[in-house]
């Protein structure tokens, strides 16, 4: 019965991707909504080969090779009405296949609503799997712009931490940093003036619904926002956060409250500050206090799950980086716990081979006692290529 499920799951997915990758563009093209090819239809993507060494909790050796084909489809059916797909399919030999961590990857059920993944190969050899990353359609005029589907929705203004973001929250301490998890949401955008707006989110996971509302505006060259959340059945929150420059350096901040039935009332905030130098030396320093710490909490698979989730609440960022030559560069993040002294950092060097062709080289490195937030992870060192097309 099991197999008859994943089954259908299968034939549902591979429908669905058919009418997106095939049906939709001639419909659109023959039905006259585009003006022509490269105008309002954009098919684009990359390649990405991701390959890593490190060891598991018990100190066995293992490797990882990720194969990831990222396709992105872009419609514009009239100045109004547009829509993305990206589709994802993604290949992972080596032997992290048969390490606990990944075991217990793949058995945490993911909190997003409908189901558009498939596992098409999960043996000691070959992990395979194809998913929908992004799917929404959006609607947009001068008064209001309305987005619905699994999508990404940005919350906060830190360059490391988000408190405000309630919906796909990152664990800093990843490799892929920028890969966010979509939502199934609605988005409406309401336009006030050239300065302010209104902001109403409503979201749908496996564990709960979900409501933001937030409001923007700008005053003496700040932007500004405050917002209020629900997220599931207990959680309330109260947010605010703003952003600016200071003599030609970006200054800015988040801050939340969450009143929270299952334990006490907390505070969370982020004190950002970035400045670029005239020789391309670019320095971000940023403060985390996170006061919705959980002390009990499993740290170790906080790469994995890529949740923000601390041991305890007061915590320093520090990134820097340098363009060696206009194609090759050098960065460098650093997260240091102030209460337990452990800190992470992230070397890496990026060289543009190609026009459309960049490789990388990098570390992740953990200093720490084994009770720290960061004693017990293992370091990684990866190798990654990536082609555009």
């Amino acid at each position: 019965m099991e197999e008859l499920r994943v089954r259908k799951k299968e034939i549902k997915i591979w429908w669905l991707m058919l009418i997106l990758n095939l049906f939709i563009p001639s419909i659109a093209l023959s039905s006259g909504f585009l003006p022509g090819y490269g105008t309002g239809f954009n098919l684009k993507g990359y390649y990405k080969n991701l390959f890593s060494v490190s060891e598991t909790s018990s100190g066995k050796d293992y490797y990882s090779d990720l194969n990831r084909l990222r396709v992105e489809l872009d419609i514009s059916f009239n100045p109004e009405i547009s829509a993305k797909a990206i589709y994802d399919n993604e290949v992972i030999l080596g032997e992290i296949l048969n390490t606990q961590e990944f075991l217990f990857v793949k058995k945490s059920e993911g909190d997003v609503y409908y189901d558009m993944d498939s596992i098409l190969a999960d043996n000691p050899d070959l992990y395979w799997r194809h998913s929908i990353y992004r799917l929404y359609l959006t609607y947009t005029d001068d008064l209001i712009s309305l987005t619905a589907g699994r999508q990404r929705i940005a919350m906060g203004v830190g360059r490391i931490w988000n408190p405000e973001d309630v919906i796909n929250p990152i664990n800093p301490v990843s490799i892929e940093r920028t890969e966010r998890t979509g939502v199934d949401a609605v988005k409406m955008d309401f336009s006030i003036n050239a300065f302010s707006n209104i902001s109403f989110i409503y979201v749908k996971k496996l564990s709960g619904e979900g409501y933001i509302l937030k409001g923007r505006s700008k005053l003496k060259g700040y932007d500004l926002s405050v917002m209020g959340s629900r997220i599931g059945h207990d959680d309330y929150m109260i947010g605010f956060d703003f952003s600016g420059y200071i003599e030609g350096s970006g200054f800015r901040g988040e801050a939340t409250y969450t009143f929270d039935d299952k334990r006490d009332d907390f505070l969370r905030f982020v004190l950002s500050w970035d400045y670029t130098f005239p020789d391309t030396f670019y320095i971000l320093m940023e403060y985390l206090y996170n006061g919705g710490n959980i002390k009990d909490e499993n740290i170790f698979i906080q790469p994995y799950l890529n949740e923000i989730t601390t041991k305890n609440q007061n915590f320093w960022g520090i990134e820097l980086g340098y363009d060696i030559t206009p194609l090759f560069r050098a960065d460098n993040l650093l997260i240091f716990d102030v209460d337990d002294k452990s800190y992470f950092i992230n070397p890496s060097l990026k060289y543009n081979i190609f026009e459309d062709m960049d490789v990388m080289i990098g570390a992740l490195l953990f200093e720490g006692d084994d009770k720290s937030e960061y004693g017990k992870f293992s370091h990684l060192y990866y190798a990654q290529m990536q082609f555009y097309f």
